[in-house]
């Protein structure tokens, strides 16, 4: 069995669209998967399949919306993809606070075009690097008052997407194992 990450997408936010992570598991594990654990309360979940990770997100999607009575985003990526995100640096040892450093998982690869044209002129500190399907972005003064996270979110973009900080995925990673 193939080990992945799944990344449920704006869970756990407010007073809606609660998903209790034990019920999470418990219904994963129902749907066929293995070796299911959960890192905080905002959907990061390593789990064990023999399914492809395209096909994992539509069956885990439609199990969620049904238990859970909403629609959900959910992303896939192999431990393999993942390792490789963990592993890349595109700002070569600049985001030093890993709480700083966003990674966007999209469902689709990004058109580094339209981000750049979206993209504010005056990044100042931050930065931004677009690896496949992931977009990095190094906001040194944090995400909340970011003109490049607000520029560069998934909305605006018009893409599906989630964001992890690095540090979730350094430790979404090591829930991975070996």
């Amino acid at each position: 069995m193939a080990r992945h990450v799944a990344l449920l997408r704006a869970i756990n936010v407010g007073s809606g669209r609660k998903v209790p992570m034990a019920e999470l598991r418990e219904l994963l594990e129902a749907s066929g998967a293995t070796d299911v654990a959960t890192y905080v309360q905002s959907g990061n979940v390593a789990l064990s399949s023999r399914k492809a990770p395209a096909t994992l997100e539509r069956e885990l999607t439609a199990a969620v919306s049904e238990r859970f009575g909403f629609a959900i985003d959910i992303l896939v990526r192999t431990q393999a993809e993942f390792a490789a995100v963990a592993a890349d640096d595109p700002f070569d040892g600049a985001a030093s606070d890993p709480t700083k450093h966003l990674i966007l998982f999209s469902r689709e690869p990004l058109d580094v075009d339209q981000i750049a044209r979206a993209a504010p002129r005056d990044l100042g500190d931050e930065r931004w690097a677009v690896r496949g399907r992931e977009l990095h972005l190094w906001l040194p003064g944090g995400a909340g008052r970011s003109r490049l996270a607000t520029a560069l979110s998934d909305r605006r973009l018009k893409i599906v997407a989630t964001g992890r900080n690095r540090r979730t995925v350094e430790k979404l990673l090591r829930l991975l194992g070996d």
